[in-house]
């Protein structure tokens, strides 16, 4: 039998399938658009709840206008904020309990990426009987939702996940060591408000983990083996942005007009995972985190270098394509370009001050075949190289201390 050349095989891996493409009902982006909140909830119902990390929006004052926004419209609003980091399955089952009680026509979520999959996950579950176990994937029962969602109007704080334009919400399953999802077409938001003032005051560690969140999602998708050609652009589009603005950002988060592109980044980072999937660095940051509670965007970011190199035999044509994306010219030699992307990541992570280890992570040698297991969860369906154990067990090496 002939040997099947790189080439070749890549461009069997990334031969044209069918696809379909699903986002927001309705997408709203600029700065200064959250104004729009009180029109685009009150014309959805009179009831509503608000989700909310309200840390930073509460130092801010950005909280207190929003509900006084929300308010004046004749709006009853119920807050519920303070929600403490990722959710997790029974920190999701107290808030829709609460908003159960509460009856509310529309939910909104303002915050990060945690607290957009939470309002996704409350806005699916309250008109729902059960429990979250009931429709969770993996570990639950995994039913489908009998009835439509609520309605849901999501703003990003954070410039990272795009979840708001995702059909899922990542919950932590603490008694499991892992994180699963609740996932439906339908819990996708029905509007997305990104305005990208609300991001200016994310710290500079923040604003580095979620928009190399951003630039993991846009990658991943765009070398899965399920990308097609809108999320292919989607990805151009957004690695473009991050590699003119994600290190000014970080620099100096003040700067409109990078949070612009980076929020823009984001935005389409969660347009393309919601369509063409992931791959390693998300499938593996998934086990390390519901494990060892890591930042998601750290973890993605120390493990691209090396999921690229895993990838690189099957998909250096597409990541020559991204590096001439990111760098403004053209790769002829796909393989100069694949090494060139590797580079750049690691110039990028460098100058992020992301460490080449996960911090104070500490893996015990005989815990690494229950994280291979965990990861091989639905991020890892898109990689264009299907892993051995023995090849996602090195990636895990390559990142932490194993003792």
């Amino acid at each position: 039998m002939p040997v099947e050349t790189a080439g070749a095989l890549e461009k069997r891996v990334f031969e044209m399938n069918p696809f379909e493409f699903s986002t927001a009902r309705r997408i709203i982006f600029g700065s200064g658009k959250r104004e729009a909140l009180p029109e685009l909830v009150a014309s959805r119902g009179k009831r509503v709840t608000l989700i909310t990390g309200a840390t930073s929006l509460k130092r801010s004052g950005a909280l207190t206008k929003l509900v006084d926004a929300l308010s004046a419209r004749g709006l009853a609003v119920r807050v519920l904020s303070g929600v403490p980091g990722e959710p997790t399955i029974d920190g999701v089952g107290a808030v829709v309990a609460q908003a159960r009680k509460f009856a509310p026509d529309v939910i909104v979520s303002v915050g990060g990426g945690s607290v957009l999959d939470l309002g996704k996950a409350v806005a699916g579950l309250v008109p729902n009987p059960g429990t979250v176990l009931d429709y969770l994937e993996g570990i639950g029962a995994g039913k489908k939702l009998e009835q439509e969602p609520l309605p849901h109007v999501a703003l990003p704080t954070t410039a990272g996940t795009g979840s708001e334009v995702t059909k899922n919400a990542v919950l932590g399953a603490r008694m499991y060591g892992v994180k699963r999802s609740l996932r439906d077409p339908r819990l996708i938001p029905t509007v997305a408000l990104v305005d990208p003032e609300l991001t200016l005051t994310l710290p500079p560690k923040q604003t580095a983990h979620s928009g190399l969140d951003a630039f993991t999602q846009l990658v991943e998708a765009y070398i899965s083996r399920r990308a097609n050609p809108l999320t292919d652009g989607l990805c151009l589009e957004g690695v473009r942005r991050v590699g003119k603005s994600l290190r000014i950002a970080f620099r100096d988060g003040s700067n409109l007009a990078a949070r612009e592109d980076m929020s823009l980044a984001a935005l389409l980072s969660g347009m393309a995972l919601a369509n063409a999937g992931l791959g390693a660095a998300h499938g593996v940051a998934a086990a390390l985190g519901g494990r060892y509670n890591v930042p998601h965007g750290l973890a993605c970011a120390v493990l691209l270098p090396h999921v690229l190199e895993l990838n690189r035999s099957v998909a250096e044509g597409r990541m020559a394509e991204l590096a001439g994306t990111m760098l403004g010219r053209v790769y002829v030699n796909r393989s100069e370009g694949a090494k060139r992307l590797i580079a750049e990541v690691k110039g990028l992570l460098e100058d992020l001050e992301i460490p080449p280890k996960l911090p104070g992570v500490r893996v015990e040698r005989d815990e690494l075949p229950g994280l291979v297991k965990a990861s091989w969860g639905n991020s890892m369906r898109g990689n264009p190289v299907e892993p051995s154990d023995e090849q996602i067990a090195a990636l895990i090496e390559a990142v932490v201390e194993v003792v």
